[in-house]
């Protein structure tokens, strides 16, 4: 990479053509740009800038500088990366981003504060997207931003802000919201299902459960293919039906969870780790004991480098102790002794030490014939006085 932008100032600058450093400036950051090395196409073309002022056209460079920043941006929503999305927008808002105008900054800005938990904030900024785009619809304007923005469509906005409604919990407005989709099939299939789980939370929301339950079930069978996306739903599913008191149905909804994560390795570790943390709570409390604690070890197995689940490896030692298996639990138990977990690992020290002083106490007993059945004739009974 350094030998060929090496190259290619060696070239413009050894060419007698006009302008020469000004294309290959510009070809090169457009090169870090499709990298996706966005700081290094902005700070290359800010540095010429303002050693050539009068090299290239103002409106040429700024614009350039400000797609660079819009898609840096954009690609940092994408991955979840909200924080670094809004400081690189707190960065440029004063300068390059001040007067840009563009619609789609302020929409990825919105999605940054939705992912951040700041819906109130999110909610402005999408109805903002959403009433410039109603309003440039079907004009000259709206032709040429769709080739230079990365604009949203109107559904995607719906969608945005019926969600962000619902987290607030207003969930007539978010119902509203969805209403407003009006082509639901050109949404992107993650956009697609987030759909569908929305409307089955608002459906029990108003009490009716069934009615999500029936949404999320039809909407499994569409996409069962896609672990990915399916995997979510189906803990929604599993939640609503523990909600009806349906605990097998639930069962056979988180193991399908698992299930995907075993075959394809490409559901959510959040989502996979929740089901297993509910498939062993119910696999508890229905006194399946040895699948709880297989669910549990494999919880812990996986996530506990990652998620508290100081609670849950408790949990297995539990199972093991009261099961008799003593050396066992105590093995579990002993990953407990750290800081953090000083409270769990107090509990079972506790069980442990009650186990001693029975297992003590049971020996001496033994040790007394008369109380361990010992064939010894036993002490005659005083003589009654007269």
């Amino acid at each position: 990479l350094e030998k060929a932008v090496k190259d290619i100032q060696e070239l413009a600058n050894s060419s007698k053509l006009a302008n020469m450093d000004q294309f290959a400036t510009l070809m090169i950051s457009e090169g870090f740009s499709r990298r996706k090395e966005y700081a290094k196409a902005v700070q290359m073309l800010t540095k010429f800038y303002q050693e050539n002022p009068s090299k290239i056209p103002t409106d040429l460079i700024s614009n350039r500088i400000v797609q660079y920043i819009n898609d840096d941006l954009q690609d940092m929503v994408d991955q979840g990366q909200f924080i670094k999305a809004l400081k690189l927008h707190n960065q440029y808002s004063e300068t390059w981003m001040k007067s840009s105008g563009r619609i789609d900054t302020k929409y990825n800005v919105g999605r940054a504060f939705e992912q951040s938990g700041v819906f109130k904030q999110a909610q402005g900024l999408y109805q903002e997207t959403l009433n410039k785009l109603y309003a440039m619809k079907g004009t000259d304007a709206d032709k040429v931003r769709s080739v230079t923005e990365h604009l949203p469509s109107e559904d995607s906005v719906n969608l945005r802000l019926a969600t962000v409604e619902a987290q607030q919990g207003h969930y007539s407005q978010a119902f509203e919201g969805l209403k407003n989709i009006k082509n639901p099939q050109n949404l992107t299939e993650r956009e697609q299902i987030e759909r569908v789980q929305l409307a089955a939370q608002l459906l029990d929301q108003r009490g009716e459960t069934d009615s999500a339950i029936r949404y999320l079930t039809e909407l499994l069978k569409e996409w069962s293919g896609i672990p990915a996306l399916v995997a979510e739903p189906y803990l929604d599913l599993a939640q609503l039906e523990l909600k009806q008191n349906k605990a097998d149905d639930a069962i056979q909804s988180l193991k399908k969870i698992n299930t995907l994560m075993d075959d394809s390795q490409k559901v959510n570790p959040g989502t996979h780790a929740r089901a297993l943390e509910i498939l062993g709570d119910i696999q508890l409390k229905k006194g399946l004991k040895n699948e709880a604690a297989g669910t549990f070890e494999k919880l812990i197995s996986l996530y506990e480098k990652s998620r508290p689940l100081a609670s849950y490896r408790y949990k297995v030692g539990q199972i093991y102790f009261e099961k008799g298996e003593i050396k066992k639990a105590a093995e579990v138990w002993n990953d407990l002794k750290d800081e953090k977990n000083d409270f769990w690992y107090k509990l079972s020290q506790e069980q442990l030490r009650g186990s001693e002083w029975k297992d003590e106490y049971k020996k001496y007993i033994k040790r007394i014939p008369a109380m361990s059945g010992s064939s010894a004739t036993p002490a005659p009974a005083p003589a009654e006085r007269k």
